[in-house]
């Protein structure tokens, strides 16, 4: 079997809102605007298609859709042409030559590649990471910035839902935020996680002071409270506070999780589905680092339009031994429009890993059509 033909289609997809606003960082008022996809997908010389993408959120990502896009017509995808799928190590090493950073360019493909070796070998990708060990697990979603009371009411219908952990958005004024982790412990009780997401919204010393103002609140981490450049910074509040501290923007190679690890710079690991590292290949490397370091764990997700959910599903489902805290995954929210006709099952604030061959989720070729900006074809 040989890759003979890879397509790259960067997408505008609508992003939806919950409770009449997105769950991200924006004002109330602000309405919801499209999320750049990428899509790739990626056939053989025997008929058999994988699909990867991707959701570039820059400058989180450090990659634009247009930069993937452009970076795989032209360097990357024509060196995959004439390869067999099922050397990855070989695929791996040609890639890693093409580009030392590049993380979701690569990790699209790896993605792809996953999906295509599940067809080829008629099984969900799950079986490819280590085996079914959880098909249902709990999940979390997100609440972006608002006030007080209606963060609380958000906090309490998600726990109404089922949900048993959220994340919120602080980083506005410590007395805003401090009031929004009271009014929502007020709504749903002290048995329910919480966790806090700062975005690289404070100077060290103000991290340190913010963090310790919200401890009483009992969160289960803040999420990367400094620059993403600042990785002394970073191991600074975590050293100096109790509540551990994860990292997000900071953590994008695999460089960049040895480079925090050696400073101490994060209690607690977030992985994706196609970073750090790169795919579902890199996810596995760090998942697998962080079991010999016994560092703790969680699936960080963004909002994705199907593909890369179901990518997630399949890592929780074979993974989930070893990840500590409930799985973030912000695509099954409905917060961007799917790209496939099936997307990843969700109920009363569990998740269900799809049980078809691949990644067991099938494109939506009206949508993808409807929502495409531009595509290339690489042979």
């Amino acid at each position: 079997m040989k890759i003979d033909r890879i397509e790259i289609t960067t997408l505008a997809v609508p992003r939806k809102g919950i409770g009449g606003r997105t769950m991200f960082v924006e004002p109330i008022s602000a309405k919801p605007q499209a999320m750049d996809i990428v899509l790739a997908k990626v056939h053989t010389d025997e008929g058999i298609t994988g699909l990867g993408e991707i959701p570039p959120i820059p400058p989180e990502t450090r990659e634009t859709a247009d930069e993937i896009f452009a970076f795989m017509k032209t360097y990357l995808g024509p060196k995959l042409i004439g390869e067999d799928p099922f050397n990855v190590d070989r695929i791996w090493e040609m890639m890693n030559k093409q580009t030392y950073c590049g993380v979701c360019t690569k990790g699209i493909i790896d993605i792809a590649l996953y999906d295509l070796r599940g067809k080829a070998l008629k099984t969900p990708v799950y079986n490819l990471l280590g085996g079914l060990y959880k098909e249902r697990f709990p999940i979390t979603l997100t609440i972006g910035w608002g006030r007080p009371e209606e963060m609380a009411q958000r906090a309490k219908a998600m726990k109404d839902a089922g949900y048993t952990t959220l994340r919120l958005k602080i980083g506005q004024p410590l007395e805003t935020d401090l009031a929004v982790l009271k009014a929502v412990r007020d709504q749903v009780g002290w048995d329910f996680g919480l966790r806090g997401d700062a975005n690289q919204a404070w100077t060290v010393p103000k991290a340190i002071k913010n963090i310790k103002a919200m401890e009483k609140y009992d969160l289960e981490f803040v999420e990367q409270p400094v620059a993403w450049h600042d990785l002394k910074g970073m191991a600074e509040v975590a050293k100096a506070v109790d509540v551990p501290i994860t990292a997000h923007e900071s953590m994008y190679t695999l460089q960049d999780v040895d480079n925090l690890i050696k400073l101490g710079g994060m209690d607690v690991i977030g992985v994706k589905a196609y970073r750090p590292g790169g795919g579902l290949t890199g996810t596995m490397k760090v998942l697998g680092l962080a079991e010999i370091m016994n560092i703790p764990c969680y699936l960080h997700s963004a909002a994705e339009a199907g593909i890369c959910t179901a990518a997630s599903a399949h890592i929780v489902a074979s993974q989930y031994r070893h990840l500590d805290y409930t799985t973030e995954m912000t695509g099954l929210s409905g917060c961007v429009s799917e790209l496939v006709t099936n997307p990843v099952k969700i109920q009363g604030g569990f998740a269900e890993v799809p049980k078809g061959p691949g990644l067991g989720v099938e494109l939506d070729e009206e949508a993808v059509k409807k929502f495409t900006r531009e595509t290339a074809v690489i042979k």
